[in-house]
């Protein structure tokens, strides 16, 4: 007999108070402090977020988590089913529509819609003689929007109309036909693909991040590509959640709160901001090439460069390695990095003198 047994049916002890050591575990660790959203870019589908300090490693860990759970776990609405009058088969020969019956059906896969409720919608449509179909046509019950209204579904020629009721649902990750055939709708239903992850990129990075005196921490930098039809911001947090619930069953003790967490023994008050920051670029002993760079980039101060990434710099124009490790050397010379978070920085109004 096997000695293997399912998760469910192991008994984990019961909650208890953790020993000073083992909560020493969690304290002492550099914990993210904050995430910053790049609100220069931020859009309906993508957005692009940094979070630090990070100990060494959990940069990658966490990225690839969240992408993990990202791609595979959110829910999302897609039309999987079209019952046309008078077809029965996907390869039934229609007459009056141009492109034919599949170039329909392929459009109508491509129609990113947004359904939040749980039940599964009918929306039934008429299509006049010669006319056409586009994907605001189906938001017109109110239940439904379309993220891409002016998406081309069929178009009719003269003479030639069309009936047809399309099925509409909330489902998770890449369904094929074959499962959607599971739904047992009427007969001459056809059944679509259908791909309801709203998620359609995820890419991530990691920096070096300054705490103190310390460079050895990491800096997470995530972006996220979305259909429109949920934020970045909210697919991330969704994300976020999905872990903490599949974690939370693995912890069978409380925490000691009379422990203090490392990110809560920095001082609250918030830090002057140093001088350097209001030096124009031009000041600093780099290459011709390195400045002219930075100024056509809009780059005037120091205060200015340091809240872009390395990978942000690299995509200017003529800028290259060379160019980076001359700046991160001179900064690093001032005690600062790329990818700093500076609020309430201004370049019109410097600090004032008494900076330590």
């Amino acid at each position: 007999m096997s000695n293997l047994k399912l998760l469910s049916e192991v008994s984990l002890p019961q909650s208890h108070q953790a020993p000073e050591i083992y909560v020493q575990n969690w304290t002492n660790l550099a914990m993210p402090s904050r995430m910053r959203v790049d609100h220069r870019t931020l859009n309906a589908s993508y957005g692009r977020f940094t979070i630090e300090p990070l100990e060494q490693g959990y940069a990658v860990t966490l990225g690839h988590s969240l992408r993990k759970t990202l791609l595979t776990s959110m829910n999302g609405s897609a039309i999987v089913a079209a019952k046309i009058d008078g077809v029965k088969k996907p390869t039934d020969d229609v007459g009056g529509i141009q492109g034919g019956l599949m170039n329909l059906l392929l459009n109508l896969k491509e129609v990113e819609v947004i359904h939040q409720e749980e039940d599964m919608i009918e929306l039934d449509l008429t299509i006049a003689p010669g006319g056409q179909l586009v994907g605001s046509d189906l938001s017109t019950n109110g239940e439904i929007k379309v993220r891409n209204p002016s998406k081309q579904i069929v178009q009719l020629e003269e003479g030639v109309g069309l009936q047809m009721k399309l099925y509409i649902r909330v489902g998770l990750g890449y369904v094929t036909a074959e499962e959607n055939e599971k739904l047992k709708l009427p007969k001459g239903t056809l059944y679509l693909d259908s791909y309801h992850s709203p998620i359609r990129e995820i890419r991530y990075e990691v920096e070096n991040a300054r705490v103190d005196q310390r460079t050895d921490y990491d800096r997470l930098i995530f972006e996220i590509w979305t259909s429109g039809t949920i934020s970045p911001q909210d697919s991330l947090a969704q994300a976020a959640w999905v872990l903490r619930k599949q974690l939370g069953l693995f912890i069978h003790f409380d925490e000691n709160i009379s422990a203090i967490p490392m990110h809560q023994q920095f001082s609250e008050e918030p830090m002057p901001l140093s001088p350097d920051l209001y030096r124009p670029v031009s000041e600093l002993e780099l290459s011709v090439r390195s400045i002219n760079c930075l100024q056509n980039a809009k780059i005037d101060f120091i205060g200015e460069l340091v809240q872009r990434s390395e990978n942000e710099l690299l995509q200017m124009k003529n800028f290259g390695r060379k160019s980076l490790n001359e700046i991160k050397a001179i900064l690093s010379q001032m005690k600062l990095s790329l990818g700093m978070d500076i609020e309430g920085f201004d370049p019109d109004s410097p600090p004032d003198n008494n900076f330590r």
